[in-house]
C-alpha cells in the first residue's frame, strides 16, 4: 500500500526550525547536488554537520559588560579544519541586522586562519537589500530547485523523505504568497491570535521590518514574537528616545491591527503621568485624530507600558488597498504626524 502521509506536514511548520536544519544537513551530507548549490563546489571532505552549536564571548564596552551567548543553526567544518560553513536558517522569521553583525564579529575573532562562508537561508530574497553583503542569501525556493536536481537516491526511503520535503516547501511557499493577497492579508490582521495566522503574521511582520529598514528615520527595530500572544513590531525612531533619568522610552508599535504611539517605563508610579503629559501635548498641537483613533483613558494601574494613542489600520486603509505597500506608507504617515505634533 502506498504511503500518502507526509511526515513534514505531520510535524507542522510552527516552532520546527530545528527539523528543517536537520533535514538540510541530511541533504548536504547525502546529495552532491545539494552540497554544491548550498556550500559551493568544493572538493574538500566535510565532517558531519553540527546543529545548534553554542558559543559565548566576553563583552567589554562602556555600555555593556559580561558574556554574550550565540548559537549557530548549522556549522560544517572540513576535515582539515581550515574551512567552515556557518548557516543561519530562518524558516518562521528573519534575523536582525544586529544579530548577523554580532555573528560576523564573533566569527572573525574566533575562527582565525580559517576560510569562512556565511549563509542565510530565508523565505524571501528581499533580504539581499538589507543584510550584510558577506552573507550569501539562499531562499527556500532555490532549495526546491536544488532538490529537483537530485538524480540518484541510495534507496526508496531517501526518495520518499526528499519528495515529501519538497512537497512541503512548495505548499509553504504557495501559502506564503497567497497570504500577501488583499483579503487573506486582512484575515491575518483581523484574527492575529489564531495559531496559523500568528505563524504567517510573523513572516509578514519580518518582511515589513525589512521594508522599513531602508528609512534612516527608523534606526532600531525589534520584533517581539514570543512574549505576546499577538505578533508585534516595536519601531524606535530618531525622534523618540529613552529618558534615562525617569526610566521611560517612546516608540511606535504595530500589534495586529493596532498601530500605536507607545511608551515603555520602568517606574510604574510615573506611568500615567508620562502618558497624560504626551496626550496633552498632542491635543494642544491639534494632532489629527483619525476616525478609529483613541487616546489612552486615565488609569490608576501601575503598568510597565501603555499606549498613548492608537489607530486601527484595518479601518483606516481601504479594503481594496490593504497590502504591505500601503501598510508601510501608513506607518510613515503616522510617524510624520507624531513628529510634527510633538515638535521633535
Amino acid at each position: 500500500m502506498e504511503n500518502t502521509t507526509n511526515i513534514f506536514k505531520i510535524l507542522s511548520k510552527d516552532d520546527k526550525e530545528l527539523v528543517h536544519s536537520a533535514f538540510l544537513s541530511f541533504l548536504i551530507q547525502n546529495f552532491q547536488e545539494v552540497r554544491n548549490d548550498l556550500l559551493g563546489e568544493d572538493d574538500s571532505e566535510i565532517n558531519e554537520p553540527m546543529l545548534e552549536v553554542p558559543y559565548s564571548y566576553e563583552i567589554n564596552s562602556p555600555q555593556k559588560k559580561g558574556r554574550k551567548r550565540i548559537r549557530f543553526d548549522i556549522q560544517i567544518d572540513n576535515k582539515e579544519k581550515n574551512k567552515t560553513w556557518i548557516i543561519e536558517n530562518k524558516f518562521k522569521s528573519l534575523p536582525t541586522v544586529k544579530q548577523l553583525d554580532d555573528y560576523s564579529t564573533f566569527i572573525k575573532n574566533h575562527f582565525k586562519n580559517r576560510e569562512i562562508k556565511k549563509i542565510l537561508i530565508s523565505f524571501s530574497d528581499c533580504t539581499k537589500t538589507i543584510f550584510p553583503i558577506d552573507w550569501e542569501i539562499i531562499t527556500y525556493e532555490k532549495i526546491i530547485d536544488t532538490i529537483k536536481k537530485i538524480k540518484y537516491f541510495p534507496n526508496q526511503k531517501y526518495k520518499i523523505y526528499v519528495d515529501d520535503y519538497c512537497e512541503f516547501l512548495q505548499d509553504y511557499i504557495s501559502e506564503f504568497k497567497e497570504n500577501h493577497k488583499n483579503e487573506n492579508l486582512k484575515e491575518l490582521f483581523t484574527h492575529p491570535t489564531n495559531k496559523n495566522n500568528r505563524f504567517w503574521l510573523r513572516l509578514i511582520f519580518s518582511e515589513l521590518m525589512m521594508k522599513l529598514h531602508k528609512y534612516d528615520k527608523f534606526d532600531v527595530f525589534h520584533i517581539d514574537l514570543g512574549k505576546s500572544s499577538t505578533p508585534l513590531i516595536n519601531i524606535h525612531s530618531n525622534f523618540m528616545w529613552r529618558n534615562e533619568k525617569d526610566n521611560y522610552e517612546y516608540l511606535i508599535q504595530l500589534q495586529g491591527k493596532e498601530l500605536k504611539f507607545y511608551c515603555h517605563f520602568w517606574n510604574g508610579k510615573k506611568g500615567w503621568e508620562i502618558v497624560s503629559n504626551e496626550i496633552e501635548q498632542l491635543e494642544s498641537a491639534n494632532f489629527k485624530i483619525k476616525d478609529s483613533g483613541k487616546f489612552k483613558k486615565k488609569t490608576t494601574k501601575k503598568e510597565k507600558s501603555m499606549y498613548i494613542y492608537k489607530e486601527n489600520i484595518l479601518e483606516e486603509i481601504p479594503r481594496e488597498s490593504f497590502d504591505l505597500e500601503h501598510i508601510e506608507k501608513y506607518i510613515l504617515d503616522f510617524y510624520e504626524r507624531l513628529k510634527k505634533a510633538t515638535n521633535r
